[in-house]
C-alpha cells in the first residue's frame, strides 16, 4: 500500500453527475477544459469517493451500547 502525494494535480468533477472526468496536471486542466466554471483549491487536502455501506443493520442499533 502506498500513498502517492501529487504537487501539481487536478480532479475535473462533473457537477451534474459527480462522475471524476479527468485528473492530471493543472496545466493540462486549462487546455482540455477552458470553460470551467467553478475551482476548489484542494491543496493540503486529502480528497476521498464517497463510500457507502451497502451491509448494515440498524435494527439492531438499540443493541449498541456505547461505553
Amino acid at each position: 500500500n502506498k500513498v502517492i502525494v501529487l504537487t501539481d494535480a487536478s480532479i475535473v468533477v462533473c457537477s451534474s453527475t459527480g462522475k471524476i472526468l479527468f485528473v492530471g496536471a493543472n496545466s493540462e486542466v486549462d487546455e482540455k477544459y477552458p470553460s470551467i466554471e467553478k475551482v476548489v483549491d484542494c491543496t493540503g487536502k486529502c480528497i476521498l469517493p464517497g463510500f457507502v455501506d451497502g451491509h448494515t443493520h440498524p435494527g439492531l442499533i438499540d443493541e449498541i451500547k456505547l461505553v
